[in-house]
């Protein structure tokens, strides 16, 4: 029962059937984008988007999911907790 798994262990689990299910269907990816990029007002046609737009999409995607997965690597080299983790990477000072 995944219900009674860590945390840790239901957001393994997740991700994996989640990329699981992206990689057999590569046209959610490209509808999501879209979705987005209209959102983001980069693209005035959903149907129309860009490589322009879908380069930043992906930049600050990339970016967020690196930092998340990231994290638990980089805070035992860093000697830190992960509340100061994100207090030093949000500082603007």
């Amino acid at each position: 029962m995944i219900s009674a798994k860590t945390l840790k262990a239901r957001l393994e689990i997740s991700i994996d059937m989640m990329c699981d299910y992206l990689f057999s269907r590569p046209e959610v990816s490209n509808l999501t984008l879209s979705n987005i990029a209209g959102a983001m007002d980069l693209a005035a046609d959903k149907n129309r988007v860009s490589l322009e737009a879908k380069a930043r999409i992906r930049a600050v995607w990339n970016t967020v999911l690196n930092f998340i997965s990231a994290e638990n690597f980089l805070r035992p080299m860093l000697k830190t907790t992960s509340r100061h983790a994100w207090r030093v990477g949000y500082d603007e000072s």
